[in-house]
């Protein structure tokens, strides 16, 4: 069963609102093997909505609209479902009758624009939406499955488990679609590839591809088949194949993010850290911080921005800065030694640079960062220079020091 997913507003089209939604339906048809061959965006303007889906549903199994189900004089997709389906709006008393409570529930009075949401299509089947009052939409016409779902995120994702997926699984399609993930951190997705390419690896019975994010290139095999074993074994078979090619760059096939796999390291060694930011503002403490847990091996951080701070709050010697400058390996090396003696944690963490976009000399330009790591085995200083403006750069330094630590830990 081949898919499209047709997301609708203006919002959308202008920038205003990222479209999250046609990214989580996606991700819940193909957990059912259900293929999204396309995605589209299309504007509040009717007659542009009426092509699009009348396209859609000329070529595609399966079309999933979300937006423009609510009371506003711009929410015309039902209006438009009924010229593409050639019905009528009718009253759906079941509809009406969650409004009255609602309504009843905040002590307010129905106005006639929320009363027209009880107005749906005749003839189609409702997903009944337990976050709000605007149903799913559900047409079957000559073997093709029509869903229209609200585009409020929480509404749109409670109807998709609750109700679109266990339609569509009344329909069985009989395919399985699978995918892993080989997370890889320090080598380029051009390098990544040139890499199977020069050991002989081809992709045996998957598809594959390279996903870049400036906390590493994640790649995603794909398999599918009508056997989930037979599926799962190819998968298996591929990852690692790849892995043994690139496995110093592999921290994770297990769908971990850098921050998650360092997190579970720390946790596993029983090991502490503690970090002193400069550039980053804190960065390296929030990642080190998003997993669930992280006080059992995070102790503090502290952002020394100032020289003041590196002096007073770590001990960096005023010495070391009036002689190499904040940004250097010598005050990383003390930021390191200080953050781990005040915390008395195995690791301590640091990190000065240069973000920009000013601040930077001929000596020292803009993307120079020092990253260190302090541990009972001595300080490691790297030097690294990064591209890009202020915040690509504080990222990139932030999981790059994750990644040293994590390398650390390993003894790699």
């Amino acid at each position: 069963m081949d898919a499209i997913i047709i997301t609708i507003g203006d919002e959308i089209l202008s920038g205003a609102t990222i479209d999250t939604n046609a990214a989580y339906i996606a991700k819940a048809l193909f957990a059912i093997g259900i293929d999204v061959r396309k995605r589209s965006s299309v504007g509040d303007i009717r007659e542009d909505m009426l092509r699009e889906i009348k396209l859609a549903l000329e070529e595609y199994d399966l079309v999933v609209v979300t937006g423009g189900l609510g009371p506003t004089d711009d929410d015309i997709t039902k209006e438009v479902i009924c010229e593409a389906f050639n019905t009528r709006l009718v009253k759906h008393e079941e509809t009406l009758e969650t409004l009255k409570m609602r309504y009843k529930q905040l002590g307010m009075t129905m106005s006639d624009i929320a009363i027209g949401l009880s107005l749906q299509p005749e003839g189609a089947h409702l997903l009944i939406n337990p976050l709000g009052t605007a149903p799913g939409i559900v047409f079957e016409r000559n073997d093709t499955i029509f869903c229209s779902l609200p585009g409020v995120p929480s509404e749109m994702q409670a109807l998709v488990d609750s109700g679109l997926i266990p339609f569509l699984r009344e329909r069985e399609t009989g395919k399985v679609i699978l995918f892993r993930d080989i997370s890889t951190f320090g080598m380029p997705e051009s390098k990544l590839a040139a890499r199977l390419l020069d050991a002989g690896y081809k992709p045996d019975g998957i598809r594959l591809a390279f996903l870049p994010s400036y906390s590493g290139i994640l790649i995603r095999l794909r398999a599918e088949g009508e056997d989930e074993k037979k599926v799962r074994a190819i998968l298996d078979q591929n990852v690692s194949r790849i892995s043994e090619i690139v496995s110093e760059f592999v921290f994770s096939t297990d769908s971990e993010s850098l921050a998650e796999k360092v997190a579970s390291l720390l946790k596993e060694k029983r090991a502490t850290v503690s970090v002193a930011e400069s550039c980053t503002g804190g960065m390296v403490a929030k990642l080190l911080t998003d997993t669930p847990g992280s006080s059992k091996y995070f102790t503090q951080g502290i952002v020394a921005y100032a020289n003041e701070a590196k002096i007073d709050r770590l001990g960096v010697d005023p010495r070391t800065i009036k002689k190499y400058g904040a940004v250097s390996e010598e005050v990383c090396r003390e930021m390191a030694e200080g953050i781990r003696h005040i915390s008395g944690t195995d690791y301590g963490l640091a990190l000065t640079g240069i973000a920009g976009p000013g601040g930077g000399t001929d000596e020292k330009p803009v993307g120079i960062v020092y990253l260190g790591i302090a541990d009972g085995e001595g300080v490691s200083v790297t030097k690294r220079s990064f591209s890009g403006d202020r915040d690509v750069i504080r990222t990139r330094s932030a999981y790059t020091l994750l990644n040293l630590l994590r390398k650390r830990i390993l003894k790699l």
